[in-house]
């Protein structure tokens, strides 16, 4: 029934329904109410309180398993939703991703940090290996790597 709201567009009655199970520990229903959360498409909270709500249930989906949620986790730390910025904390959301669950957002987010030195020390070689990594676990990052290996030549080749 909560889908069900929510694709009607009553989206404050879909959270409220997924609430209540993701409370007793349902982790596809604390990943839909904070799916809703981060899209800040439900009034339950005030504004300022919305990513701070929707961090916890993505905490609560990823202690789970559910490899998106501990993305989504390393994307709050790494961006400063609900939490502060802390690259550290972000690096380690989505190496547990990438180790745990082979999860290839993850990997190329680490590439990125390495590449960048974000949280980590900068390092070329590693930022590669996971970029492939990326490339190597799903085709929808083919396109992605590609990119930032074509980045990655040209800027550190010289």
């Amino acid at each position: 029934q909560a889908y069900t709201d929510y694709r009607e567009g009553l989206v404050n009655e879909a959270f409220v329904k997924y609430a209540f199970p993701a409370e007793l520990g349902y982790e596809v229903a604390q990943s839909n109410a904070a799916f809703i959360l981060d899209r800040a498409e439900t009034n339950h909270f005030p504004k300022n309180e919305t990513f701070a709500w929707a961090l916890l249930y993505w905490n609560r989906a990823a202690t789970q398993g559910y490899s998106v949620a501990r993305v989504k986790l390393g994307d709050y730390h790494y961006y400063g939703y609900g939490t502060n910025v802390d690259y550290e904390t972000a690096a380690t959301h989505y190496r547990l991703a990438s180790e745990q669950q082979h999860n290839a957002q993850a990997m190329f987010n680490l590439g990125y940090m390495h590449e960048q030195g974000l949280g980590m020390k900068k390092d070329i070689h590693l930022a590669k290996r996971y970029y492939d990594m990326a490339a190597e676990t799903s085709a929808h990052a083919q396109v992605p790597v590609a990119l930032a290996l074509v980045k990655l030549a040209l800027l550190h080749s010289f």
